[in-house]
C-alpha cells in the first residue's frame, strides 16, 4: 500500500456547518489511541490492528507510520506522550496495556519525527531507531513490563503527571489505580477507587491542567475529582457527581477544553451507540446537554483539538459496518457558546436532580451520625439509672417508654425508628449485662 494516501474526498459539511467531513481512515480502527503532534495526529493502532498512521492537518492526507510487533495483540490500549523539550522535533510514545487476565503485558516505546518532513529525517540520530515500536528497556537492556499478569488491561486508560513528567497514572478494572515510575520503572503506589459503581474501563481520565498530579475520572455512574500527593505518595478522591443520562453509558469520546469537558456518543453493554454531546464544567462542577447531536452514533472512538485549539477532530468507526473510520472535525467556539434556553433548563433540572440526591446522601449519613450519638446519651442515661435507681424503677421507666412508642402522636418516621432502635438495645439483655459489670 502506497505510504501517502491521498484526500479523495472534498470537504463537506451539513448540520447548520457544525460538523466538516475530513477524509475517512484508511483501514478501519476501533478503540485506537490519538496524539498530537504539532500539526499532525498520530493514529496508533486499534483493536486487533496494528497499523499506524499519521494525519496532516495542513495536507489532509494519510500516511502510514508502521506497525506494532506481531506479538503484541491490541484491544483497548493505551498510549501516552512523553515531550522532550531539547529537541521540539522529537516525541516518545509510550503504548501498553490491550491484554486481559493471565496475558504478558507489553510495554512499547517509539521515538517519532515527522514523516512528512524530509528535514527532520536529516537530523535524526543514526544510532536511534526512529518511528519504530520497540520493546521498553532499563539501562541494562532488560524488558520493563507495565501491568501484571493477573490483571486486566482492556479499556486502561492512562494519564503523565510527577514533578518531573516522570510518573505514570494508570486506572484500570475492576477499580485500581497505580503510580509507575518511569524513571525508576518501579511501581510507587497502587490503590483502589473507593467506588461500588462497576468496572472502571473504556472511561475517561484525564489531567485537569490546574494543577500538578490533579486529575478527573468519569465511568458510568463514577465520577472522581482525584489529587495525588508526591510527597506522602497518597491519593485524595472527591466525589463528583454524573448526570443521570451518561450513568448506563462508556466508551464515550471526550476531549477536555478550557477547563470544561465535552463528551460525544458512548454506548452500554445493552445498549447501541448514541449521538449526544453533554459538556461538564470542573469549577461549576455542572452539566449541560447539548441540543446539537452528532450526524452519527460513535463510540470506542477518539477526540483531539488541533494545535491552535480552533477544532476538534473525531475519529469513530461506523458501528453498523465494517467500514473505514469516519473523521470529522467541528469548531471548539460553537461548544463554548453561551447555551440556548433548552439547554439552561436541562441544566437547571439537572442541577435540582443533584441538589435532591445531596439531600438524601446527607440525610442517611446524619442518620448514623445521630444513631450513634444518641446512643452514646443513652449509655450515659442507663448507667445514671444504675447507680442511682432501682431495678424496678429501671422496667417502670422502659415500660413508659415502649407504651409512648405505640401511641402514634404525628411524629414523623423517622423519629419513630430512632426510637425503636434505642428501647430494641435498652431491652437487649447483652447491653445491660455490660452496663451491671
Amino acid at each position: 500500500m502506497d505510504s501517502d494516501i491521498e484526500s479523495k474526498q472534498i470537504l463537506d459539511t451539513n448540520d447548520l456547518s457544525v460538523f466538516g467531513y475530513l477524509p475517512p481512515l484508511p483501514v478501519s480502527l476501533n478503540k485506537s489511541q490519538y496524539i498530537l503532534f504539532k500539526d499532525e495526529i498520530l493514529i496508533c493502532g486499534g483493536q486487533y490492528k496494528r497499523d499506524c498512521y499519521s494525519y496532516h492537518i495542513v495536507k489532509n492526507q494519510y500516511k502510514l507510520i508502521c506497525s506494532y510487533p506481531k506479538k503484541v495483540e491490541l484491544w483497548a490500549h493505551s498510549v501516552v506522550k512523553r515531550v522532550d523539550n531539547k529537541n521540539p522535533n522529537t516525541i516518545t510514545l509510550l503504548s501498553f496495556g490491550g491484554q486481559p487476565e493471565q496475558q504478558v503485558k507489553y510495554a512499547m516505546v517509539m521515538k517519532y519525527v515527522s514523516v512528512w518532513d524530509e528535514n527532520d529525517k536529516k537530523d535524526k540520530d543514526k544510532d536511534e531507531l526512529y518511528n519504530q515500536w520497540t520493546p521498553l528497556i532499563d539501562k541494562d537492556k532488560n524488558e520493563i513490563y507495565i501491568g501484571k499478569n493477573e490483571s486486566n488491561y482492556w479499556g486502561v486508560c492512562a494519564v503523565i503527571g510527577g514533578s518531573n513528567d516522570h510518573l505514570l497514572f494508570i486506572s484500570y478494572r475492576p477499580k485500581n489505580i497505580d503510580v509507575f515510575n518511569l524513571n525508576t520503572f518501579q511501581y510507587v503506589n497502587e490503590s483502589t477507587l473507593p467506588t461500588d459503581n462497576g468496572d472502571i474501563c473504556y472511561h475517561c481520565f484525564l489531567p485537569t491542567m490546574k494543577k500538578k498530579n490533579e486529575m478527573i475520572l468519569f465511568c458510568k455512574k463514577t465520577g472522581f475529582l482525584i489529587e495525588y500527593d508526591e510527597q506522602h505518595n497518597t491519593f485524595q478522591f472527591q466525589n463528583l457527581y454524573v448526570c443521570a443520562s451518561l450513568r448506563t453509558l462508556a466508551s464515550y469520546i471526550h476531549v477536555y477544553i478550557d477547563d470544561c469537558i465535552l463528551f460525544f456518543g458512548g454506548h452500554s453493554l445493552f445498549s447501541e451507540p448514541v449521538n449526544t454531546v453533554y459538556k461538564y464544567s470542573i469549577q461549576e462542577k455542572q452539566w449541560m446537554k447539548f441540543e446539537q447531536t452528532l450526524p452519527m452514533k460513535l463510540s470506542n472512538g477518539g477526540a483531539i483539538m488541533n494545535g491552535d485549539n480552533t477544532y476538534i477532530h473525531i475519529f469513530s468507526r461506523d458501528n453498523e459496518a465494517e467500514t473505514a473510520t469516519k473523521h470529522v472535525r467541528t469548531k471548539v467556539e460553537y461548544w463554548m457558546k453561551e447555551p440556548t434556553a433548552q439547554e439552561r433548563e436541562w441544566t437547571s433540572n439537572e442541577s435540582e436532580r443533584n441538589e435532591i440526591e445531596e439531600m438524601k446522601f446527607e440525610v442517611e449519613r446524619m442518620k448514623e451520625e445521630i444513631d450513634l450519638r444518641e446512643l452514646r446519651v443513652m449509655e450515659q442515661f442507663v448507667h445514671l439509672f444504675v447507680h442511682f435507681f432501682r431495678q424496678k424503677e429501671i422496667k417502670v421507666t422502659l415500660r413508659y417508654w415502649i407504651r409512648s412508642f405505640f401511641i402514634n402522636k404525628g411524629w414523623i418516621n423517622d423519629f419513630d425508628n430512632l426510637i425503636s432502635r434505642y428501647i430494641l438495645v435498652c431491652l437487649n439483655p447483652f447491653f445491660f449485662k455490660k452496663l451491671f459489670l
